[in-house]
């Protein structure tokens, strides 16, 4: 595949659709703006639905396809999905780039993996700020080289942790708290980032549905028939019971049939 697909020019108008479609006017390249896009872009749901699709489909074919911008514009408005770290990484990069920001995206390590993640940062007056679509963090995170910086919301929190090496974050929630990733603000070049991003169909995260999507108040996670709901009030879990897909449906808008095709993909690659 060729580095091609990553000139960021070529995907103007989906830019300008998506600010449009947001009721986004007269942008400028500051906080205010960059906060802007971040508010908007939380309406689109990570989701490995699109991808297993898009994996299932080309399966034995040859080379799969990434999923690009104009891509997931239109299947965000057709059938409400979203994608997944590397999609949507670089999405939030050709809307913020096209309206004159400047960023790069940063490859992030994880317990079970180097390499496994990404998200962006944006430069604004010298200062550097994280945005990670892919892990919904929908507030930008100043990489200031402090030891630690909290961030909280109104359901959980972000630490951001620095060592003199690499960045670390950790959210929390009440008395638990997870280490996610770390990284180091260093740009990933567009080579690396193909590789890294057709690397990640073969990964364990493709054994499964993944949903998540940023609320208001909180977050909801579903992954299979696991429902987690994080808000104000607590955290609240079940198994769906019955059609747990139509259940998936009537929360994120994505069709049943296309979750019962990601589902059946995931179950076959999972026997192999």
């Amino acid at each position: 595949m060729e580095i091609a697909v990553f000139n960021i020019e070529q995907y103007r108008n989906i830019a300008d659709k998506f600010l449009e479609h947001n009721g986004i006017t007269d942008i400028k390249p500051d906080f205010r703006g960059l906060n802007q896009v971040l508010q908007a872009f939380r309406s689109i749901p990570y989701e490995n639905v699109s991808k297993l699709i898009k994996y299932g489909r080309r399966y034995g074919y040859g080379e799969v396809e990434i999923r690009l911008p104009d891509t997931i514009w239109r299947e965000y408005l057709e059938s409400g999905l979203g994608g997944t770290c590397y999609s949507l990484t670089f999405f939030l990069e050709t809307i913020l780039a096209n309206a004159g920001f400047t960023c790069y995206p940063v490859s992030a390590d994880m317990k079970w993996g180097k390499d496994v993640h990404c998200g962006l940062v944006v430069m604004l007056d010298g200062v550097h700020w994280w945005c990670d679509p892919g892990y919904l963090l929908m507030t930008p995170l100043q990489l200031s080289g402090r030891k630690q910086q909290v961030y909280r919301t109104r359901s959980s929190g972000v630490i951001l942790e620095y060592d003199r090496i690499k960045y670390s974050l950790i959210t929390f929630n009440g008395r638990q708290k997870k280490r996610r990733y770390s990284f180091k603000d260093r740009v990933c070049n567009r080579e690396k980032l193909l590789k890294l991003w057709l690397k990640s169909f073969e990964r364990p995260g493709m054994n499964g549905i993944c949903l998540t999507r940023q609320e208001r108040e909180g977050m909801i996670y579903i992954h299979n028939n696991y429902f987690r709901e994080v808000s104000r009030s607590g955290i609240k879990k079940n198994r769906m019971d019955g059609n747990w897909m139509k259940q998936i449906e009537k929360t994120f808008g994505i069709p049943e049939n296309l979750l019962e095709e990601a589902d059946s993909f995931s179950r076959e690659r999972g026997k192999k």
